[in-house]
């Protein structure tokens, strides 16, 4: 069990104690000792959490302040959970006669995201990284059904891509009518009435980079009248039969209107979770069935990636720096593991109340011979708070976890 340093001296040596002989013990053992235990009730939204019965962690939980176990009380965290505290700014105490059993495959952590969005919102949200083809590293609220806002827009992209390798369509000879003077919120094809008096001819190369880059609604909504034959509500059909059925989604996640239509003011409106998200992502990149060359490289080149969003690659290599750091890791290996960098993703919001992010990060490792890939993704959801820090912030903090893994073994 790998433990920091700060988080040993947090604690306290009695705590490390408890801590080593249950992991050491095995569960039959434990389990013999141990009582059916309730669970313990969740930590206060904004103040210290005292706990003063024997009870159990059953679920991820984020204590947002000091955490004291006291009364001879016992608190178990099972396997496959997590308790998440910031050591950096608060404490575990555990007082005498009191104790933390840590199953195997339990954590006891700090993440510093989860502590940004507590800290800094009052939504629900999220967050979810998952190394491809490997175990889900962090995760919270991964199934929760959040509004996406055009986070969901990569679904529309991916079946495009995938009509491009069926050869029905062309990324250079299919055209769409697009509006540019209003929305046409309508289940009806794009015509200048129907768009304030003005459309504009794009083709599908550029309906798709509009859609994935500035993030343009009208090149998003025409996009679901080509796949709907005129019909986007038959073209949103199509797509969540790609979701759905080709890549596995479930149906939490689902297209369900226009694009600056209403938004949340729909019913039912578009849904999405991070678990999907991760999923779609890892799909596109890793099955052939899903998507194959060429079709997959043009698909991220589309997208905002390290070559086009300077904002993400700075925020990114700013935790490079630290985490390099850590490890006194030579400047050349820093800059080249930089230069190895490798992502595409798609961000959403409505105003400050809903907003979400979601991708596929590439990071070269056994000096830049081969790499190791990862899909990440977070969300907040109907907040009346915000001040979180930036999308990037939050993004490149969130795969802190994977530079953390990836930059020794470079």
């Amino acid at each position: 069990m790998h433990m920091d340093k700060s988080i040993v001296r947090t604690i306290g040596l009695a705590a490390v104690l408890v801590l080593l002989l249950t992991t050491l013990l095995p569960a039959s053992y434990a389990d013999a000792q141990e009582p059916e235990l309730a669970p313990c009730a969740p930590p206060p939204a904004a103040a210290n959490w005292i706990i003063n019965v024997n009870c159990e962690i059953g679920v991820n939980t984020i204590a947002s302040r000091n955490v004291t176990i006291t009364n001879n009380a016992t608190v178990t965290i099972f396997g496959g959970r997590w308790l998440n505290v910031d050591f950096t700014t608060y404490y575990l105490r555990i007082l005498p006669g009191s104790k933390l059993l840590i199953r195997p495959g339990a954590r006891l952590y700090t993440l510093a995201l989860a502590h940004t969005f507590l800290n800094n919102s009052d939504g629900t949200f999220g967050y979810y990284l998952k190394r491809v083809d490997g175990a889900v590293m962090e995760s919270y609220n991964p199934t929760f059904a959040f509004y996406p806002a055009s986070t969901i827009k990569v679904v529309q992209h991916l079946h495009a891509m995938r009509a491009v390798d069926a050869g029905t369509v062309t990324l250079g000879g299919t055209n769409l009518n697009v509006c540019s003077g209003g929305t046409n919120c309508t289940d009806n094809a794009n015509t200048a009435a129907l768009c304030g008096g003005a459309m504009v001819v794009e083709t599908l190369q550029t309906a798709l980079t509009n859609m994935m880059r500035p993030s343009n609604n009208q090149s998003t909504n025409a996009i679901q009248e080509l796949f709907g034959n005129g019909t986007p509500s038959v073209g949103r059909a199509a797509m969540n039969t790609t979701a759905w059925t080709t890549v596995g989604m479930s149906n939490s996640t689902a297209l369900q209107h226009k694009f600056a239509c209403g938004n949340v003011a729909n019913n039912p409106y578009n849904t999405l979770t991070l678990a999907d998200a991760g999923l779609l992502y890892e799909e596109v990149m890793t099955n052939d069935a899903v998507l194959p060359e060429p079709e997959r490289t043009t698909l991220v080149q589309i997208m905002l990636n390290e070559t086009n969003d300077n904002s993400l690659v700075t925020a990114i290599n700013a935790i490079v720096d630290q985490e390099a750091a850590r490890i006194e890791m030579p400047a050349a290996d820093i800059q080249a593991f930089k230069n190895g960098l490798r992502f595409a993703h798609k961000a959403g919001n409505i105003g400050t109340a809903y907003e979400s992010d979601a991708g596929w990060v590439s990071l070269p490792v056994n000096n830049g011979v081969d790499a190791r890939q990862y899909v990440f993704g977070h969300f907040l959801d109907a907040a009346t708070v915000n001040t979180l820090p930036s999308f990037d912030a939050r993004t490149a903090e969130l795969l802190r976890t994977a530079i953390r893994e990836t930059l020794p073994l470079y």
